[in-house]
Parts: C-alpha cells; sequence; structure tokens
C-alpha cells in the first residue's frame, strides 16, 4: 500500500465534504479574513527557520508537511475560532474599512 500526500487545499476540502461546516463559497480577496493565507504563512516562517534548506520541490513538501504535523492543535483552533470576528466586521461595514 502506498502513501499518498494529498495538499492542504483537498484536505480542507475534504472535511468540509464530511462534516457539517459553514464556508464562504467565495474566498475573501484579503489575506487577513483567509484563514488558509495565515496558516501558509507560519508554515512559510516555520520552514524558513530551519536550519536544513530545501534543496529541491520534494524537500520543500517534505518539510512543509512536517512543519504542518508539529503545530498545535490549539493554534489551529485559535485560527478557526477567529474566522467570524473579521467576517462580521466586513459585512457589518458593507466592504467598508474595519479594524481588522
Amino acid at each position: 500500500m502506498t502513501r499518498q500526500f494529498i495538499g492542504l487545499e483537498e484536505y480542507v476540502t475534504g472535511l468540509i465534504n464530511t462534516h457539517t461546516l459553514l464556508h464562504l463559497d467565495c474566498l475573501p480577496k484579503s489575506p487577513d479574513l483567509n484563514s488558509i493565507e495565515i496558516l501558509w504563512d507560519m508554515l512559510e516562517q516555520l520552514v524558513k527557520r530551519r536550519n536544513q534548506h530545501p534543496r529541491n520541490l520534494v524537500d520543500v513538501r517534505d518539510q512543509i508537511l512536517g512543519e504542518r504535523l508539529k503545530l498545535d492543535a490549539t493554534y489551529l483552533q485559535n485560527l478557526v475560532d477567529s474566522i467570524p470576528n473579521p467576517i462580521q466586521a466586513v459585512i457589518k461595514s458593507r466592504g467598508g474599512v474595519t479594524r481588522y
């Protein structure tokens, strides 16, 4: 049996399809409102902090997956829990300026 790696987008889509989760059909254009962009930024920072720099795309993938597995569940839960606040602020301001 071979182990297949799936991308983050496929993983999240699978979670959405197998659980009752509310989601936006159209992701916000602001990276601050897009939790996936925040997660990618965190993973990028963690990979850059490593002493071993990736030599090729396979190394990049392996390091990203390795760092993703090390992420604390509390960080991920806080990320998910923080989504409604900026979204509600944007809705309330009808797309105008918010503090987020």
